[in-house]
């Protein structure tokens, strides 16, 4: 028996959103049948039939990148956006780890999220956090490259 063709058709990129962004597709296998599943950014799963599904492209208002420089311990690398759609830190100081916590709680070397080695860019997971985050580089200092998607 051939495996039923599940396509997936995007929009061109500028149309608007007819439904929530899809944040991950999953199939799960009972008594020898596969599914496939939608999970939304809004919580609803979608069982996917055979055939075509549309789901739309995020849009994207906003892209620029920012250089956040000279962090110190209590540096807030970007503030809370409700509006986030997506967000990318990359580490630019030669030879200085920078510590990532979320929050509004300052980094420290022992309490951060995320620990971004020199060079190392770190991308927010889906669905992304929207709240600010707090910096700390070993060695002080060092700067950052942000850019948000809105």
């Amino acid at each position: 028996m051939a495996a039923p063709d599940y396509s997936i058709v995007l929009p061109e990129a500028g149309d608007p959103p007819t439904q929530p962004d899809v944040v991950k597709v999953f199939a799960k296998e009972d008594a020898g049948v596969s599914q496939l599943f939608a999970l939304a950014s809004d919580g609803t799963v979608t069982q996917l039939t055979p055939g075509s599904a549309s789901f739309p492209r995020p849009s994207v208002a906003g892209d620029a990148v920012v250089a956040v420089s000279n962090i110190v311990p209590g540096t807030q690398v970007i503030a809370a956006n409700a509006n986030r759609r997506g967000l990318m830190i990359g580490n630019c100081a030669g030879g200085r780890t920078i510590y990532l916590r979320l929050g509004a709680t300052a980094a420290t070397a022992s309490q951060y999220a995320v620990a971004l080695a020199p060079g190392a860019t770190y991308e927010l997971p889906f669905p992304t956090y929207t709240g600010a985050i707090q910096a700390l580089a070993s060695g002080g200092g060092a700067s950052v490259l942000v850019q948000e998607l809105t």
